[in-house]
């Protein structure tokens, strides 16, 4: 029969795997011994769940599992670098330094690259992760410009996972630690940047300096989070047609088209207030007044391309490639009439688009076109009856 004192003395063959064995026993003896072997006596085996008080198992019970931070700490622990807010590169840098895979002296040593484990920076015996982050010397002061006034003293205490864990890793409905979380992330990685650039570009090394870049981008990190970027205005759809000018105001579309071939053309065309057509030209790599010519003193004009109505609109051109262009097209609006000059969306443009893209059909030079080509009719109508296209716009 199995003893209580073999039972006590696998159990401590158990724990001390990793120093050997006690007292010349064999561990893996004496902890199969202490496990009772199945018998008939004690029933058939059958599964347990451990997560529940009567071993059966319940979705309750495994969400409560997971929710769990003690129980499942390993899973929170491995989460820290993930679900750290903020840059991906430095998450990738957290990923790296929970596993431990930052190249310090010890990490050199034992991959036997180097022979010396010596700091370089403050001579101390052994540079692991924990030293060049946090007790070296430096790096030791830049956390003291860092760590707020009711941080634990602890900090500079703790073992690595321990550190880690505990300056990382949000507790649940806590967001008053937020700033400290992204700081040392932040902190961490900035740290390891400027260890490098001492050690290999033989870049100064100033507490102060390497504190004040470190609070910088915990600001900006932190204003991205609670302010987004507003890069991407938000879109809303709205029905986009051609409008027709007011009597006895023409409209005029224009709009301009180029092959790969690099060959550039251009087309145009009027219209009166109820939408019927009165000229309209192309025009293959050329200039013309033909506008001016025709007699129309009074102009609607609408060109799909905003960038080139806010240049014609400035009080004082640019001075850029196009300065001679934009100053031809100046004097033509400066003649002896009344041009009015709007953004028009794409869809409301595709008569001019269309000939701008016929122009390319046509041998070099002007041609004016008393009658819309046929395959022109059918655009023009749904501009005639106010036809109009979904279109998402800047809100």
């Amino acid at each position: 029969m199995l003893k209580l004192d073999d039972v006590i003395k696998g159990k401590m063959c158990l724990e001390s795997i990793d120093d050997g064995p006690i007292n010349g026993c064999a561990p893996c003896e004496f902890y199969i011994a202490s496990v009772h072997p199945p018998t008939a006596s004690h029933g058939v085996d059958s599964f347990f769940w451990g997560a529940s008080s009567n071993g059966t198992f319940s979705v309750k019970s495994a969400y409560e599992l997971l929710d769990d931070p003690i129980g499942n700490g390993d899973h929170n622990f491995w989460c820290l670098a993930w679900s750290w807010k903020g840059p991906h590169s430095i998450r990738v840098f957290l990923w790296l330094l929970l596993h431990g895979r930052l190249k310090t002296r010890k990490e050199l040593n034992r991959r036997h690259l180097v022979v010396f484990t010596q700091c370089d920076r403050c001579g101390g015996p052994v540079e692991d992760i924990l030293h060049t982050l946090r007790d070296c010397i430096t790096a030791r002061r830049v956390c003291s410009h860092l760590l707020p006034n009711h941080h634990p003293h602890s900090f500079f205490l703790c073992p690595l996972t321990d550190w880690l864990q505990l300056n990382l890793m949000r507790k649940k409905n806590d967001t008053s630690q937020e700033y400290w979380r992204v700081c040392l992330g932040v902190a961490v990685w900035r740290l390891w940047f400027w260890r490098n650039n001492f050690l290999f570009n033989h870049g100064s090394w100033e507490s102060g300096l390497i504190a004040t870049d470190i609070k910088a981008r915990t600001q900006e990190i932190l204003r991205c989070i609670h302010q987004p970027l507003h890069g991407k205005q938000p879109r809303v759809e709205t029905m986009i047609r051609w409008k027709a000018p007011i009597w006895p105001c023409v409209s005029l579309n224009t709009d301009g088209a180029m092959k790969r071939s690099g060959y550039a053309g251009a087309g145009g065309l009027i219209r009166d207030s109820n939408g019927n057509w009165l000229m309209g030209f192309t025009v293959n790599l050329g200039i013309c007044s033909v506008l001016w010519e025709y007699g129309f003193r009074h102009l609607q004009v609408g060109v799909d391309n905003k960038n080139v109505v806010h240049l014609l609109e400035r009080a004082h051109p640019s001075a850029n490639e196009n300065a001679i262009l934009v100053k031809t097209i100046r004097e033509l609006l400066a003649r002896d009439w009344i041009v009015h000059m709007e953004h028009v969306y794409r869809e409301a443009n595709s008569a001019a688009d269309f000939l701008a893209s016929y122009s390319l059909t046509k041998p070099l030079g002007l041609h004016v076109l008393p009658s819309p080509p046929p395959d022109i009719v059918g655009l023009l109508y749904n501009d005639a009856y106010g036809i109009a296209h979904s279109r998402l716009v800047l809100h």
